[in-house]
């Protein structure tokens, strides 16, 4: 069977007023227009719809049988469109992202906050990763982006570059070095520098940091976790080197960042996408509301220290 949405239509108007001036006064249709509708819907049906006189509009046996039919699609078919409506405005939907646990501690959850309250309808859902992980999750489809610092990045991902960030010596605010705005890779030798354990996150750009500067660093404590590392420079166990993104000025108040240089190792914050894939119009509207917030300040991120 070929039959249409213009067909059902006209089936029902017809149906339901009993005459074909009236259903094309509905449909905004000629007379002779809903007529033919009905005969090709006829046609496919393969049975008579409607006995006609000179006076009536009779529904057959066949016409009752399939009008209740005829109705559930339509109503259907206005579902889905009444559904995609929303769907395309991004007011209903699934979202599903990646981030880091740097990102889901400071960023993430004002931004989802602010995206929930415009979109109530979007139901969001959280992946915190290790940044090694956002490819295998980006490639295999389980998220729709990622926000994060890469550590690798392949021809498959396409990245841009949200915040701009570098790494940096966290230290207490009684350190000497804590003086100056800058601080030179070698000024941590002698000092007791706590980081990352080797392949862990940012620990690749720290070695090779240390090796062009030709620094001889002493790691006295070599964590799993950036928040680990931040709490023993808080407790001033050392100086720990991590990435600005990273904001702690609330709880840890005894504490600077000075930016590391000499040379400066940059990391930067990205929105990580699968290079060709569609993003859904809740992701889209999203990561619109992420960029405009925080260049207007409606998604405040706190400065480094």
């Amino acid at each position: 069977m070929n039959i249409n949405l213009k067909q059902l239509k006209a089936f029902l108007a017809v149906y339901q007023t009993r005459k074909f001036g009236s259903a094309s006064e509905r449909l905004f249709l000629t007379h002779s227009a809903v007529s033919v509708l009905i005969r090709q819907l006829e046609s496919e049906v393969g049975q008579r719809l409607f006995d006609r006189t000179t006076r009536t509009l009779r529904p057959t046996a066949a016409a009752n049988d399939l009008y209740p039919i005829a109705e559930r699609v339509l109503r259907e078919l206005g579902s889905i469109n009444e559904h995609f409506k929303s769907f395309s405005s991004g007011a209903q939907g699934r979202l599903t992202f990646a981030v880091t646990p740097v990102i889901a501690v400071n960023l993430a959850p004002k931004a989802i906050r602010a995206f929930s309250e415009l979109h109530p309808g979007v139901q969001v859902i959280v992946e915190d990763c290790a940044p090694a992980q956002f490819a295998e999750r980006l490639l295999s489809d389980q998220v729709e982006f990622g926000i994060g610092t890469p550590e690798q990045i392949t021809s498959e991902i396409e990245c841009e570059t949200l915040i701009k960030g570098y790494l940096c010596a966290v230290m207490r605010v009684t350190d000497p070095l804590a003086r100056d705005e800058l601080v030179r890779w070698v000024e941590l030798k002698g000092q007791p520098v706590i980081a990352v354990k080797p392949g862990y996150g940012i620990r690749h750009s720290i070695d090779a940091a240390v090796s062009e500067s030709g620094a001889n660093i002493r790691f006295a404590h070599e964590v799993s976790y950036l928040m680990t590392a931040l709490a023993f420079a808080a407790e001033g166990m050392g100086i720990a080197i991590l990435p600005s993104s990273l904001v702690s000025q609330v709880k840890y108040p005894q504490v600077v960042a000075r930016r590391l240089v000499a040379p400066t190792v940059t990391r930067d914050v990205c929105i990580m996408t699968k290079r060709g894939a569609t993003l859904s119009p809740a992701a889209d509207a999203f990561l619109a509301l992420m960029r405009a917030g925080l260049s207007d300040g409606r998604i405040p991120l706190t400065p480094a220290f």
